[in-house]
């Protein structure tokens, strides 16, 4: 399955962790009425907007292993909204609406406030909404409510309170009506004008200090909640529809107002403005990768004819890392919040993005945006590498500043007091720090808002600086400046400092772009640092430098997805991970019983069977992804120590007791909302008797949860639901493979062993209540528990092999867990089923793909 990136995703991948229901019926347009909006009118009224949303299908997709849905926004400065949780969408006003208030769920917008506090003295909000009753909830909330914001409250009493500044207005009329309603809140300097369903429904004079930037607090915006999350929960939650989202950055007339009701009353979405290229602050329109030219394959001939090209190779043979942002150099995780950018060095220090990637025009093909918010680049490998002793080293790259304001552009260490570090000043002027204390500050501002190539070479006792190929900078530093631990820190970092002394420290995020970054270790001469200025100046990318074995710290060259982890360095080897044979698995298939096999788990919640085609990772992140088996894609994440061994069939994953546990972050909510029925199905070899060993958890694992576990006096323990415990009446511990089946049915609970009844308890019907499972632990694991009622996690590790996984949404018969082991036992790994398209929620089946 090809790996698309993000805001490219069709209905098929947008779709994921979505469900869509027939709520609300959108108010039809009577046969015969004439439009007398037009596309060009509303085009024209959005041309400039903030943000807008319409929650259309293809307008957002899943940030997979992050569990955000993330949606686009379709005006010209390319914000986006963030969604954390279950999303469902209904039939809104115009074509899909976005469901919120079942449970705690609101869509934030990270770097909205910013637009709407820089210019904050004219600002329209227009949007509709279906309230599901009478109640107290923020429609809307930008900055610190309730008095440091601009906001929409609606109040138990039907009326609305609304925010600005530091003043607090209440309605003096019941605002509630049960239909859908069009709202929009206007700020015109000194006047506040509320509008209900294109009519003005009522006006306040403001004073003229009111909207000034100060009054408005410094959090995010918020679209059903109130910005301030308490204890990490968000607050006042709206319950109903809310569709058709326009934030505009002037106060919009009577005749716009209106013209923005009727365009929706008609049935018809909001349209996408075109980008601006301007206004890179968030993700980009269609497919990121696609913002920039690709460099054709007569251009690449071309770069390699030039005679310059052996010299350039040779600058960069030895080099620790080298980026150029060109298509098929990164790789996402099915994230806009996450992605892989290929070093093209010799040694593979890969990058990643930490927030959103962008990608714009550069010096040489494609350049990256850092919005001086948010994003950054993290390098997890490099660290060790400029520090054990490095005593020379350069730094290159390409620099378009965004704005006049501080940024740390480059940062390995702890800021600023041990690290090493380039940091543009708000006077322009760029500051080097290296090592303990040592702080340098060039003579002059070099700051230009065209491209400039920087040069930063470090040389023992000499530090010097180059702007567009010439040195421009020689300071002189202490020869113990660079010793091996006087750097501090773990991580090296672009975009923002890598770690700061003090945790009151604020971020000083880079606001521009970068493009060509090379990182020598070692000082390079005059003429190299002008040859890379003269290549890249000429619109040439730097070149890829083939792989040098012994410096190979992570995944192989294209994505770090398409390598199998037992032939990824770094990880432990898998020699003992047995291999299907072309006549195993042809016999497999032909198994006679295997039609009824896959129609048992065709349903499935979840299924893992840690083959190695199912399983990608990172190898320095100490992170991996197991692939699932089943149709809806609730992958797992495993963390810790990570190795695999030969299981009951295949492959195994060997839990070491103590530091490897998987998660699946997209399952909790498909496991307790409401459900009664539940089968968990699993092989398992315990190789301790020591402790508790859980090998199956939802919720806390203590008391408000389900769980499956071995106790230290070898009996099985069972979790099901608030305070129900049940355990096996004799110790039936071994050293060999086991195959254990746990049935959930209502008021019953079965334990299989090896395909046989061994016992059954009863439970009360309220054991299965929604508010019992899973207490304060949202989360599903294997191989460890999960989160305690105080939210601290219990150590109960399992330690042994787990293989052939099973979470089946309904209660299985006795000939039903009799055939799961039988298979199991004959060598047969579970079937893999076909994705549902309208269920997928996690990264798809096959392998991830650069793009």
């Amino acid at each position: 399955m090809a790996w698309l990136t993000l805001f490219a995703v069709p209905l098929f991948f947008a779709s994921s962790f979505v469900f869509r229901v027939p709520l609300a019926d959108a108010p039809a347009k009577e046969s015969g009425d004439q439009d007398p909006v037009t596309e060009e009118q509303v085009r024209d009224l959005l041309s400039d907007a903030h943000a807008i949303f319409n929650f259309e299908p293809g307008t957002y997709a899943l940030a997979g292993e992050l569990n955000y849905v993330l949606h686009r926004d379709l005006g010209p400065g390319d914000e986006y909204g963030r969604f954390e949780g279950f999303v469902e969408f209904a039939d809104g006003v115009a074509g899909q609406a976005y469901v919120l208030g079942k449970m705690p769920r609101a869509m934030r917008s990270p770097q909205l406030r910013h637009r709407i506090s820089d210019q904050m003295r004219q600002v329209t909000v227009s949007f509709w909404h279906k309230a599901a009753a009478k109640r107290k909830a923020f429609l809307f909330c930008c900055g610190i409510s309730p008095k440091r914001s601009v906001s929409i409250l609606a109040l138990a009493n039907g009326r609305m309170e609304i925010g600005c500044g530091g003043t607090v207005l209440t309605t003096k009329k019941d605002a509630y009506s049960p239909e859908w309603q069009h709202v929009a809140l206007v700020f015109n300097y000194t006047q506040l004008h509320l509008y209900l369903d294109g009519t003005l429904f009522e006006s306040w004079q403001l004073v003229p200090t009111i909207l000034d930037i100060k009054t408005i607090g410094s959090a995010s915006t918020y679209f059903g909640a109130k910005s301030i999350f308490d204890k990490h929960r968000p607050t006042l939650l709206y319950d109903g529809l809310m569709d058709e989202f326009a934030i505009l950055p002037s106060a919009a007339s009577p005749e716009q107002i209106q013209l923005l009701y009727n365009w929706g009353k008609a049935g018809k979405p909001l349209p996408e403005i075109e980008d601006d290229p301007q206004r890179f602050q968030g993700v980009a329109h269609g497919v990121p990768d696609m913002q920039a030219p690709r460099v054709s394959f007569s251009e690449e001939f071309a770069l390699e004819q030039d005679v310059r090209y052996p010299a350039v190779f040779k600058i960069l043979d030895s080099a620790l890392s080298v980026f150029n942002f060109e298509p098929g150099t990164y790789s996402r995780d099915r994230s806009i919040l996450r992605m892989m950018i290929q070093d093209l060095g010799p040694a593979d220090n890969f990058a990643e993005c930490v927030v959103g990637s962008h990608f714009v025009q550069g010096v040489a093909g494609q350049g990256f945006g850092f919005d001086g918010t948010t994003r950054s680049l993290r390098l997890p490998t490099l660290h060790r590498q400029l520090t054990a002793g490095q005593k020379a080293f350069t730094l290159s790259f390409w620099q378009r500043a965004g704005s006049k304001k501080n940024g740390v552009i480059f940062d390995c260490g702890t800021y600023p007091g041990k690290s090493l570090a380039v940091v543009v000043r708000g006077d322009m002027r760029y500051q080097i720090h290296c090592g303990k204390g040592v702080t340098l500050t060039s003579s002059r501002e070099f700051w230009t808002d065209q491209w400039q190539h920087f040069a930063f070479v470090f040389d023992e006792t000499l530090v010097k600086m180059y702007v567009d190929g010439r040195l421009r900078e020689t300071w002189l530093i202490a020869a113990t400046s660079l010793d091996a631990g006087v750097i501090g820190g773990d991580s090296v970092r672009f975009g923002i400092q890598a770690k700061t002394d003090s945790p009151d420290r604020p971020s000083r995020f880079y606001h521009g772009l970068l493009d060509e970054i090379v990182i020598l270790p070692r000082a390079a001469a005059d003429d190299e640092i002008a040859l890379l200025y003269e290549w890249t100046r000429d619109g040439l990318p730097l070149p890829m430098i083939p792989d040098d074995p012994s410096l190979v710290t992570t995944p192989a060259r294209g994505s770090p997805w398409e390598i199998p982890l037992a032939k990824t360095p770094g990880l432990p080897p898998d020699t003992s991970a047995a291999e299907f044979t072309a006549q195993e698995e042809e016999e497999a298939k032909n198994d006679p019983r295997r039609p009824a096999v896959t129609e048992l788990v065709s349903d499935a919640l979840a299924m893992f069977t840690f083959e190695p085609d199912a399983r990608r990772g990172y190898a320095d992140l100490g992170q991996t992804h197991i692939q699932d088996a089943g149709e809806v894609d609730n992958w797992g994440n495993v963390t810790g120590k990570v190795e695999f061994s030969e299981g009951v069939a295949g492959d195994a994953i060997l839990f070491d007791g103590k530091t490897t546990v998987m998660t699946m972050p997209t399952l909790p909510q498909k496991i307790v909302d409401g459900r009664k029925q539940l089968t968990v199905a699993l092989w398992h070899k315990t190789t301790s008797q020591e402790w508790r060993r859980m090998l199956f958890n939802v919720g806390s694992g203590n008391r408000d949860g389900i769980s499956i576990r071995q106790n230290p006096d070898q009996r099985y323990f069972i979790n099901a639901g608030r305070e129900n415990w049940l355990i096996t009446k004799d110790p039936l511990w071994t050293k060999e493979w086991r195959h254990v089946v746990t049935v959930f049915d209502h008021t019953r609970v079965d334990l299989y062993l090896d395909g046989q009844l061994t016992e059954s308890w009863e439970i009360p019907p309220t054991a299965f209540n929604k508010k019992s499972i899973p207490g304060r632990g949202m989360t599903t694991t294997i191989g460890r528990s999960g989160l305690n009622r105080k939210g601290d996690k219990e150590q109960q590790h399992f330690s042994g092999l787990i293989d052939e996984v099973a979470i089946l949404p309904k209660a299985l018969s006795a000939e039903e867990a009799q055939l799961l082991y039988e298979w199991g036992r004959d060598g047969r790994t579970l079937p893999v089923i076909p994705d549902i398209p309208a269920l997928l929620n996690g990264p798809p089946h096959g392998v991830r793909q650069s793009p």
